[in-house]
Protein backbone atom coordinates (compact mmCIF):
# COMPACT_ATOMS: atom_id res chain seq x y z
CA UNK A 1 0.00 0.00 0.00
CA UNK A 2 1.11 3.53 -0.78
CA UNK A 3 -0.32 6.47 1.18
CA UNK A 4 -1.83 8.76 -1.47
CA UNK A 5 -3.69 11.92 -0.42
CA UNK A 6 -6.76 13.20 -2.20
CA UNK A 7 -6.35 16.56 -3.95
CA UNK A 8 -10.01 17.51 -4.50
CA UNK A 9 -12.65 17.96 -1.81
CA UNK A 10 -16.39 18.34 -1.31
CA UNK A 11 -18.92 17.08 -3.84
CA UNK A 12 -16.20 16.79 -6.50
CA UNK A 13 -13.67 15.15 -4.17
CA UNK A 14 -11.36 12.39 -5.35
CA UNK A 15 -11.14 10.26 -2.20
CA UNK A 16 -12.15 7.12 -4.14
CA UNK A 17 -9.44 7.66 -6.75
CA UNK A 18 -6.85 8.34 -4.00
CA UNK A 19 -7.97 5.30 -1.99
CA UNK A 20 -7.74 3.07 -5.04
CA UNK A 21 -4.28 4.38 -5.93
CA UNK A 22 -3.21 3.79 -2.32
CA UNK A 23 -4.57 0.23 -2.20
CA UNK A 24 -2.87 -0.67 -5.49
CA UNK A 25 0.42 1.01 -4.54
CA UNK A 26 0.21 3.53 -7.38
CA UNK A 27 0.46 7.30 -7.76
CA UNK A 28 -2.74 9.34 -8.05
CA UNK A 29 -1.91 10.19 -11.67
CA UNK A 30 -1.72 6.46 -12.51
CA UNK A 31 -5.49 6.12 -11.92
CA UNK A 32 -8.07 7.83 -14.16
CA UNK A 33 -10.23 10.09 -12.02
CA UNK A 34 -13.41 8.39 -10.82
CA UNK A 35 -16.37 10.75 -10.60
CA UNK A 36 -19.65 10.42 -8.71
CA UNK A 37 -21.60 9.79 -11.92
CA UNK A 38 -21.49 6.08 -12.68
CA UNK A 39 -18.63 5.62 -10.23
CA UNK A 40 -19.07 1.83 -10.09
CA UNK A 41 -18.69 1.43 -13.86
CA UNK A 42 -15.62 3.68 -13.81
CA UNK A 43 -14.12 1.79 -10.87
CA UNK A 44 -14.76 -1.54 -12.57
CA UNK A 45 -13.10 -0.36 -15.80
CA UNK A 46 -10.01 0.89 -13.95
CA UNK A 47 -9.70 -2.30 -11.90
CA UNK A 48 -10.15 -4.60 -14.90
CA UNK A 49 -7.34 -2.69 -16.61
CA UNK A 50 -5.12 -3.30 -13.57
CA UNK A 51 -5.86 -7.04 -13.32
CA UNK A 52 -8.57 -6.87 -10.63
CA UNK A 53 -12.33 -6.84 -10.44
CA UNK A 54 -14.52 -5.26 -7.75
CA UNK A 55 -17.03 -7.09 -5.55
CA UNK A 56 -19.49 -4.96 -3.59
CA UNK A 57 -20.31 -5.85 0.02
CA UNK A 58 -23.24 -3.97 1.55
CA UNK A 59 -23.69 -2.80 5.12
CA UNK A 60 -26.04 -5.68 5.93
CA UNK A 61 -23.19 -8.19 5.46
CA UNK A 62 -20.82 -6.03 7.49
CA UNK A 63 -23.33 -5.88 10.36
CA UNK A 64 -23.56 -9.69 10.22
CA UNK A 65 -19.84 -9.76 10.99
CA UNK A 66 -18.28 -10.14 7.55
CA UNK A 67 -14.60 -9.13 7.72
CA UNK A 68 -12.59 -9.55 4.52
CA UNK A 69 -8.93 -10.51 4.62
CA UNK A 70 -6.50 -8.40 2.63
CA UNK A 71 -6.45 -4.84 1.33
CA UNK A 72 -9.72 -3.39 0.04
CA UNK A 73 -11.72 -0.15 -0.19
CA UNK A 74 -14.50 0.88 2.19
CA UNK A 75 -17.07 3.64 2.45
CA UNK A 76 -17.58 5.43 5.75
CA UNK A 77 -19.81 8.35 6.72
CA UNK A 78 -17.80 11.44 5.88
CA UNK A 79 -16.30 13.12 8.95
CA UNK A 80 -17.24 16.39 7.26
CA UNK A 81 -20.98 16.62 7.86
CA UNK A 82 -23.40 16.44 4.99
CA UNK A 83 -20.97 15.06 2.41
CA UNK A 84 -22.26 11.47 2.29
CA UNK A 85 -19.77 8.63 2.07
CA UNK A 86 -15.99 8.94 2.13
CA UNK A 87 -13.62 6.31 0.71
CA UNK A 88 -10.83 4.76 2.80
CA UNK A 89 -8.47 1.77 2.57
CA UNK A 90 -8.94 -1.20 4.88
CA UNK A 91 -6.78 -4.21 5.72
CA UNK A 92 -8.46 -7.22 7.30
CA UNK A 93 -11.53 -5.05 7.96
CA UNK A 94 -9.68 -2.21 9.74
CA UNK A 95 -9.20 1.29 8.32
CA UNK A 96 -5.48 1.72 7.62
CA UNK A 97 -5.53 4.79 5.39
CA UNK A 98 -7.76 7.86 5.11
CA UNK A 99 -6.75 9.84 2.01
CA UNK A 100 -8.13 13.14 3.38
CA UNK A 101 -5.36 15.41 4.75
CA UNK A 102 -7.28 15.82 8.04
CA UNK A 103 -6.90 12.06 8.67
CA UNK A 104 -10.12 12.02 10.69
CA UNK A 105 -11.81 8.92 9.24
CA UNK A 106 -10.17 6.30 11.44
CA UNK A 107 -12.39 4.29 13.79
CA UNK A 108 -15.64 5.02 11.95
CA UNK A 109 -18.02 2.17 11.12
CA UNK A 110 -17.79 0.75 7.60
CA UNK A 111 -20.91 1.37 5.47
CA UNK A 112 -19.82 -0.68 2.48
CA UNK A 113 -16.77 -2.54 1.21
CA UNK A 114 -15.40 -2.95 -2.28
CA UNK A 115 -13.31 -6.09 -2.46
CA UNK A 116 -10.34 -5.84 -4.81
CA UNK A 117 -10.18 -9.35 -6.25
CA UNK A 118 -7.17 -10.31 -8.36
CA UNK A 119 -8.19 -11.64 -11.79
CA UNK A 120 -7.06 -15.15 -12.64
Amino acid sequence: MKRVLQTKFGDDGNCLTASLASALGLDLLDIPEITQDEWWLQLEAVLLGKGFFPVYVDEKQILKGYVPKGTHLAGIDSPRSGLGLHSVVIEDGVIVWDPHPDQDGYGRPLRDITLLVKSA
